[in-house]
Order: C-alpha cells, then sequence, then structure tokens
C-alpha cells in the first residue's frame, strides 16, 4: 500500500508542475518590420516615437519572443527596405539613428501590405506615423492587407503621435487593419502591445502546440505509471488494485452460450416449484 501511495504522490506532483509550465507564453515572429514616417513633422517628435519604438524591441528580448527577421523599411514617395537583420540589437541601432526627416507622398498602406509580403506567417508590423498617409482611401489596398493579414495570421500596430488630426481620426480610418495606439498618451507603455499581441494567433498558435504536446505527455506518464502500480501491487504489494478480483465473495466462472441458456431454464424451474 505504501508503494502505491508514494507512486501516486509522485504522479500528481509531476503533473501539477508540467501545468504551471504550461501557462508560460510562446510567441513566434517570422518577420517583425518597423515602418517609420519620416515626413518632417516627425523629427519635431522623435523624443515620443523612438521611445516607444525602441522600448517595443527591449519588451520582445525580455519576454523571449522568437523573431526571425527584422526589418525597417520606408514609405515616403517609395516603399522601400532601408535595413534587415537578423539580431535585435543591430535594429534598435538602425531605429535610434534615424535621422534623415523630408517631406513627400506617405504610402502608409503600400508600406503595409509591403511588409506583410515579407513572410507567408506570422508578421508582425509597427508603423510610427503622425498623419494617416495619402492612400488609406485605397479600398484596393485595404481588401489586399486585410486577406493578407487573415491568411499569415499577423498582426498589424500603428502607433500614432498625434498632430493636426484627433486620434479618432486614425481610429475610424484604421481600426478595421489593425490596433491603432495613441502613443503621446501619458498612459501609454509598451506592454499594452504586448498584451495584445499574447492574445493573437502569433502566441496562442505555439501555446496550443506547447497544450497539445504536454497534455500527450502526460497522458503517456500517467499509463506508464498505471502500469507500474498495478505491477508492484500484484507484485510486491497487498493485491488491493485486484481486490475486485482476489477478494470476491462469490467464485468466479466461465459459461458459453448454451450453458447459459441451460443455467437459465434450470433458474426458471426453481422459482417456478
Amino acid at each position: 500500500m505504501s508503494n502505491f501511495l508514494l507512486i501516486s504522490c509522485f504522479a500528481a506532483t509531476f503533473a501539477s508542475v508540467l501545468a504551471i509550465n504550461n501557462d508560460l507564453p510562446s510567441c513566434y515572429i517570422a518577420s517583425l518590420s518597423y515602418a517609420i514616417d519620416t515626413s518632417t513633422s516627425m523629427a519635431g517628435t522623435s523624443d515620443i516615437w523612438k521611445p516607444a519604438a525602441l522600448d517595443l524591441l527591449n519588451l520582445m528580448k525580455a519576454n523571449n519572443v522568437n523573431i526571425d527577421q527584422y526589418h525597417l523599411y520606408s514609405y515616403m514617395d517609395k516603399v522601400k527596405t532601408t535595413f534587415h537583420t537578423d539580431e535585435p540589437e543591430q535594429l534598435y541601432g538602425s531605429v535610434r539613428d534615424v535621422s534623415n526627416f523630408e517631406g513627400g507622398t506617405e504610402l502608409t498602406l503600400a508600406g503595409v501590405k509591403f511588409a506583410l509580403e515579407k513572410s507567408e506567417w506570422h508578421n508582425f508590423i509597427v508603423v510610427f506615423t503622425d498623419e494617416l498617409g495619402d492612400d488609406t482611401t485605397n479600398q484596393t489596398l485595404v481588401r489586399d492587407i486585410e486577406n493578407l493579414k487573415k491568411s499569415t495570421h499577423s498582426e498589424i500596430f500603428f502607433m500614432v503621435v498625434p498632430k493636426g488630426e484627433r486620434i479618432e481620426s486614425f481610429w475610424n480610418v484604421l481600426a478595421g487593419i489593425g490596433h491603432v495606439i495613441d502613443i503621446k498618451n501619458r498612459n501609454y507603455s509598451g506592454r499594452q502591445v504586448f498584451d495584445i499581441m499574447e492574445d493573437s494567433l502569433i502566441c496562442q498558435e505555439k501555446m496550443h502546440g506547447r497544450i497539445f504536446l504536454y497534455t500527450f505527455i502526460i497522458n503517456i506518464i500517467a499509463v506508464t505509471i498505471l502500469g507500474l502500480v498495478l505491477w508492484l501491487d500484484w507484485r510486491f504489494g497487498g493485491r488491493y488494485c485486484y481486490s475486485h478480483i482476489v477478494r470476491r465473495n462469490e467464485g468466479i466462472h466461465c459459461e458459453n452460450r448454451s450453458q447459459r441458456e441451460r443455467r437459465l431454464q434450470q433458474e426458471q424451474l426453481r422459482t417456478k416449484a
């Protein structure tokens, strides 16, 4: 009996440890893209959007988010990649050193579509801007972005420093495409972005995979422990697990169909008598 109790306690403890570890998120980003509005007005608000951009990178690193590639691109007049790397420190330095600001046509949605095409799965796109852009009324681009975002299980964030327009204007136009966040608001923190990401498929798909894996492992361990308990109880214990067999008040007998029919007939005759 003591063997049985000891092994049962071990099994319960081990399963509890696995359940605790299962709460840890596992997030995967194939391509993280920063799109920075380099119009002249953004130079005057770099003390707002630069710390926000750098803080988000630090938060990703601190939480061990798995990221394959980092991209920095411009969408003024023409959409183009200005820097790409697989090292977060290099992107951090490139964002910190952004200093060339000049006017032009802001191809906001064209830039988002460009970033969505970087990977077939799990793109994480962050746009830093103070204006809506010059192509946000292009419904063809809107539909293309919505389809790409859905098919690639990607997330889009518009990190806005409201200038002449109120933040509500950005919500009205861009909220259907991505998450609109006012980083000029004093209550803003990078954790807002991270919390949204944790609830997205970027994290949930990996988490579900881990839950399935842990469930499978726990089931295998449980079956193995049960088999071990039964063997130990039969071989060395008091056969407590087999009490329904070895401690029966009546004997065990087997009968075929004809024997069963004969027994039932005899019982019926005894009942009538």
